[in-house]
């Protein structure tokens, strides 16, 4: 694995633009760095399996994790969510925001409730 150095802020200048980004919370964390140039759909991690979790890169919620998240029922996907941002990451990218937003509520609530805000969130557009 490639190891870098970056900071969120230049990453998210850089790429928000092409991938139509839009920070929804955490922008005041855009000066921490991201270690791994790889992203990481957390779909395992979501369901349980949490030890090879890979805390350094850049996390992306997708269609098929919010189609999981819509299944649990509501002390699941709290629990689940719970264990999720328990971890350091980098960042959390909700893609396609529309399905992001039936449950941006609980991310924001969940992500702030571990020590305050600790990553910055974005949305990127409908697909």
């Amino acid at each position: 694995m490639k190891n870098i150095s970056i900071n969120l802020k230049s990453f998210f200048e850089f790429s928000g633009k092409m991938l139509e980004l839009e920070c929804v919370y955490g922008e005041q964390l855009l000066n921490r760095s991201i270690q791994e140039a790889v992203l990481n759909r957390p779909g395992l991690a979501l369901s349980g399996f949490q030890k090879y979790f890979a805390k350094d890169r850049i996390q992306v919620l997708g269609m098929a994790e919010y189609a999981y998240l819509r299944n649990l029922n509501g002390e699941d996907r709290r629990n689940a969510l719970t264990d999720f941002f328990k971890h350091r990451f980098p960042c959390l990218i909700l893609a396609r925001n529309r399905k992001a937003l039936e449950l941006a509520g609980e991310f924001a609530v969940l992500n702030f409730s571990h020590a305050g805000p600790s990553r910055p969130g974005w949305a990127a557009p409908p697909a």
